[in-house]
């Protein structure tokens, strides 16, 4: 990069359509009441909340699998950075 070239910025995308049809599949898990997921999209600063994930459940044995095994497809499916 040369000086006074600007840099290409990163803007996260979210794809809400994966991410809706994933969350059922983890509310049926014996154990767990419920599953809410945000995730910011946009171009991020730093310091910015970048995802929030909420598992309630019973036990947390039944609640820290469930939180582990729903970052797996959030990470490699849902949540993307795009160059803009």
């Amino acid at each position: 990069m040369k000086i006074g070239e600007t840099r290409p910025r990163d803007e996260t995308v979210v794809r809400s359509k994966r991410l809706s049809s994933v969350i059922p599949i983890f509310k049926q898990r014996l154990g767990v009441v419920e599953v809410k997921v945000w995730i910011n999209s946009g171009n991020l600063k730093v310091g910015d909340n970048i995802m929030f994930l909420l598992v309630v459940g019973r036990f947390k044995t039944d609640v820290l699998p469930v939180s582990e095994e729903l970052l797996s497809p959030i990470r490699n499916e849902i949540v993307a950075e795009e160059e803009v």
